[in-house]
């Protein structure tokens, strides 16, 4: 494993605890679902910079 998926494994593993260990705050809906897009999204986007395969 390159040094760069490692760094993107590190990434979306801390993304990942960060995410589940804070709460979802707010009254809009918007925000509300802001907030789940950017929780779940960004460690999706982690886990596939991190294995991705290149052609």
């Amino acid at each position: 494993m390159t040094s760069a998926k490692v760094v993107w494994l590190i990434l979306a593993i801390a993304t990942t605890l960060v995410a589940l260990m804070t709460p979802i705050e707010g009254e809009n809906l918007a925000l509300i679902f802001g907030q789940r897009l950017v929780r779940i999204g960004t460690p999706v986007l982690f886990y596939y910079l991190a294995f991705r395969k290149k052609k």
